[in-house]
């Protein structure tokens, strides 16, 4: 593909090999939609799928990239970002305050392990009697 020709050959990106690599791109755009993650939605599925994960264990480090805490979902440990090497995770269950809830990958509301978590689990109007 000469797009990725012009991305890969070392040579100096012109000004007409830039117009033709944003047109590939732009095409690719409309073929392909893409999330607000850079991924399509049939890959977001996919992923959100295989990971087997109930909602509000996605968290992304300040610069936006996505991960998983498994489990229980309550940050355990601190580690650093694959991609940008920021901070990423917690301790005693709490998620680092420059760490964000990712409700794009499964539409969380809360985190897993959260008071609002819990709280939405809560039916005040549910009488248990043992």
């Amino acid at each position: 593909m000469l797009t990725e020709q012009h991305l890969t050959d070392g040579r100096k990106l012109t000004i007409q090999r830039r117009r033709e690599v944003e047109t590939t791109l732009t095409a690719l755009k409309d073929v392909i939609p893409l999330t607000s993650l850079g991924i399509s939605e049939e890959e977001r599925v996919q992923i959100v799928t295989a990971m087997g994960l109930t909602k509000g264990h996605w968290f992304k480090c300040k610069m936006g990239h996505i991960y998983a805490i498994g489990d229980y979902g309550g940050a355990k440990e601190e580690s650093r970002c694959p991609e940008c090497k920021t901070g990423i995770g917690g301790t005693q269950h709490k998620i680092r305050d420059d760490n964000d809830l990712a409700p794009e990958m499964d539409g969380a509301e809360h985190a897993a392990w959260s008071t609002q978590a819990d709280l939405g689990n809560y039916d005040p109007f549910e009488v248990r009697f043992h």
